[in-house]
């Protein structure tokens, strides 16, 4: 039987600003309060030996997680690979276990081809990379002191051997293509309706007044006056990059 005091001692609360800055004014357009919600804290260290004791949903994440009981009998939260079920056994830095789904190893001990998720960008920095449901890396080289690896976008990056890495690809939660039955399911999510900026007066937003229903007469722009098609929304490249994304056709 797991203990409740253990389990409360891994989530905690957090506040909601519904869009508002500490001023009070809106910031983030269409944001608005939601269920309250718990945060787990999740080991993106897991580097720790344990069995899984169950798989959880998450509100706070698009993957699903896990409960691991560690050998002193506490617990913490990790990533759910793909294709791991209750009662299978973690493993740490063990270069025999490369195979084994969930082990947490350095990449230099990982063979090539094998799938990972929740890479460190610097060595016990805890994982950075590859955290999000679906998602996984494919080690394709070993290099004097980096080891290359193939994201799932295609783009090839550099990392340091001596940084961990989790085998495996991360859960998928079906969550997130549930089909909504009603609008009442979004305000849960924290999402208010979407008013059109043409629909508005000139003074809330730059495409408002006008005589009828007018398209804006200027380009799609934030009630601001940002534009908002055109720019670049992918993170710079950087040195450890080896091929960028491929553009789609």
């Amino acid at each position: 039987m797991i203990s409740k005091l253990k389990l409360k001692k891994l989530k905690k609360g957090f506040s909601n600003t519904g869009g508002r800055n500490n001023q009070g004014k809106i910031t983030h357009y269409q944001h608005g309060s939601r269920h309250k919600q718990l945060y787990r804290l999740i080991d993106f260290k897991n580097k720790k030996e344990g069995i899984i004791r169950s798989i959880e949903y998450d509100p706070n994440r698009s993957s699903l997680i896990s409960l691991l009981e560690l050998k002193n009998k506490e617990y913490i939260y990790t990533l759910t690979p793909q294709n791991i079920k209750i009662g299978d056994k973690i493993n740490i830095n063990n270069a025999s276990m490369s195979k084994n789904i969930g082990s947490t190893l350095l990449l230099k001990n990982i063979p090539i081809g094998t799938f990972v998720h929740n890479i460190e960008l610097k060595p016990n920095q805890g994982g950075k990379f590859i955290r999000s449901a679906g998602t996984f890396g494919q080690i394709i080289q070993i290099q004097k002191n980096y080891v290359k690896i193939r994201l799932s976008s295609n783009e090839e990056r550099l990392f340091f051997k001596e940084c961990y890495a989790t085998i495996g690809k991360v859960s998928i939660n079906l969550d997130k293509i549930k089909k909504l039955t009603k609008a009442g399911q979004n305000r849960w999510r924290g999402i208010r309706p979407t008013v059109r900026g043409t629909a508005m007066n000139p003074i809330d937003h730059p495409h408002g007044g006008g005589q009828g229903k007018t398209s804006g007469g200027r380009c799609s722009v934030t009630p601001w006056g940002r534009l908002t098609k055109g720019k670049k929304t992918v993170l710079k490249t950087n040195k450890y990059v080896v091929v960028k994304r491929y553009k789609k056709k």
